[in-house]
C-alpha cells in the first residue's frame, strides 16, 4: 500500500498537472505527500559569487506557493523540501538520494524543447539508483485520475516482475488491466507464460485480461502505446531495462524511448 509520495516540482506549467495527480493518489490512498523542488539555474554560471539568481529564487517562492495552495484545498497531509543546488549532476544525486525514503516517486517527462530548467536525466536515474518506482507524467495533456484502465507490459522478466509488485495498488483499483504478452518470435513463449501473470494478477485481486504480440518490425515501445491509445489505457506499467530496452527486443532503448514519447502517465520499477 502506498502511503508516502514525492513529487517533482518546479516552476512550470506542467508541473501543475503534476501536482494535480500527486494529490490525486494521495487523496485515494489517505498518504502523505512531499514536493521537492528540483530545478537547474541556467543563470548561475554567470555570478561571481556562485549563488542562485534572481530568477531562481522567484521560481522557487512561486513553486512552493503553488503547492501549498492546490495541496491546502484537498485536505492532503503535505510537506515541502528543497533541493537549492542548481548544477545538473547535484540535483539529479540529491534527487536519487532522496527517492529512496519513498513508496513512489511521481516526475516530469523530459521535455524535448524545453527550457533547460529541468534535469532532463532526472527520472531515468531515479529509475535506475533510488531503488524504488516512478510514476512519469507527460509534460502535455490532463489526467483527473489515473488507474480506470491499464495497459501492463509482461515479458517475463525480474523488471517487469517489480513493476508488477510495485504498481499491485494502482492495479488492484482498476476496473480492468490489459496484460499485454510481448513474446520473442524466434520462441514463440507468449502463450506459456502469459497464464502465470493473469493467475497471479487474479489471485491478488485484480481484473485482467491478456493479448500476446510478437514485435516484428514494430518497435515494442510503439505496440505499447497505440494498445494503449486504441483501449482508452490511462496507464501503462511496465519495467525499466536502463540502456538497452526490452531484453531481446534492443531497438531504440525501450525505457529512454517510453519516457521520451509516453502520451498518458507510465508507472516503471527496475
Amino acid at each position: 500500500m502506498f502511503k508516502d509520495f514525492l513529487v517533482q516540482i518546479d516552476d512550470s506549467a506542467p508541473c501543475r498537472e503534476r501536482l494535480k495527480v500527486s494529490l490525486n493518489l494521495a487523496q485515494r490512498f489517505d498518504a502523505r505527500l512531499t514536493g521537492l523542488f528540483a530545478q537547474l539555474d541556467p543563470k548561475r554560471r554567470s555570478l561571481v559569487g556562485g549563488g542562485p539568481s534572481d530568477d531562481f529564487e522567484k521560481a522557487r517562492q512561486s513553486a512552493q506557493q503553488a503547492f501549498e495552495t492546490t495541496a491546502k484545498k484537498t485536505g492532503v497531509e503535505t510537506r515541502w523540501m528543497e533541493i537549492l543546488e542548481t548544477k545538473r549532476s547535484q540535483v539529479t544525486q540529491e534527487f536519487v538520494h532522496c527517492a529512496r525514503f519513498y513508496d513512489l516517486s511521481i516526475l516530469a517527462q523530459p521535455e524535448p524543447d524545453g527550457d533547460g530548467h529541468l534535469p532532463q536525466e532526472l527520472p531515468e536515474e531515479v529509475l535506475m539508483h533510488s531503488g524504488g518506482p516512478a510514476l512519469v507524467v507527460p509534460y502535455a495533456g490532463s489526467f483527473e485520475t489515473i488507474s480506470k484502465k491499464v495497459l501492463l507490459a509482461w515479458n517475463g522478466s525480474a523488471e517487469a516482475a517489480r513493476s508488477v509488485r510495485d504498481a499491485l495498488p494502482l492495479l488492484r483499483l482498476a476496473a480492468e488491466v490489459v496484460v499485454i504478452v510481448l513474446s520473442d518470435p524466434a520462441e514463440i513463449q507468449g502463450c506459456k507464460i502469459a497464464p502465470g501473470i493473469l493467475d497471479h494478477l487474479k489471485a491478488s485481486g485484480v481484473n485482467c485480461r491478456s493479448e500476446v504480440f510478437t514485435p516484428g518490425d514494430t518497435h515494442t515501445m510503439d505496440i505499447l502505446l497505440s494498445t494503449a491509445a486504441d483501449e482508452d489505457c490511462d496507464l501503462i506499467v511496465m519495467g525499466a531495462f536502463g540502456h538497452y530496452g526490452f531484453p531481446k527486443f534492443h531497438r531504440g532503448g525501450g525505457t529512454r524511448y517510453m519516457l521520451q514519447h509516453n502520451t498518458v502517465p507510465v508507472f516503471m520499477a527496475h
